[in-house]
């Protein structure tokens, strides 16, 4: 990986949102990056929103398998938990046959153009480890 030496491992918790941003393949981080909603109001999921916005994993227990990557810019409970993945996760337990569990990966991620920076890494991750995308990923699709 280019900026470490070329030999120091670096997990996905140690990588900065820069470093993310330049781990997408050729092209994609420019497009990434092009903000195509100027001049409209901005809301939680554009990508001018300035909210602070947190990134969590749903996990397959079932299958021992990661099951989607996903962000929010909805507050934490109070147990650092994720509104949004628990109300996935409970859905996801109400209607599958496998469980299902939330964890936030990454908290207080500057605004959305950074989380979903850091989501489409995880998911590109995850399809180099894999050879797919996560299964409950319906975005972002990583094309490497």
């Amino acid at each position: 990986m280019p900026g470490n030496g070329g030999n120091k491992k670096v997990s996905v918790n140690q990588i900065g949102a820069g470093r993310l941003i330049g781990m997408l393949p050729g092209g994609s981080s420019i497009k990434f990056l092009r903000l195509s909603n100027k001049g409209k109001q901005n809301h939680g999921n554009s990508k001018l929103s300035k909210n602070r916005q947190h990134v969590y994993r749903i996990d397959n227990l079932t299958q021992f398998d990661i099951f989607k990557f996903g962000i929010s810019g909805a507050a934490l409970n109070n147990n650092g938990s994720s509104r949004r993945a628990n109300v996935q996760v409970n859905k996801l337990n109400n209607t599958k046959k496998d469980k299902y569990s939330g964890t936030v990966l990454h908290r207080n991620l500057a605004n959305r153009v950074v989380a979903l920076a850091v989501e489409l890494a995880l998911v590109c991750s995850y399809k180099k480890a894999n050879g797919v995308n996560p299964v409950g990923n319906k975005r972002p699709i990583c094309n490497i």
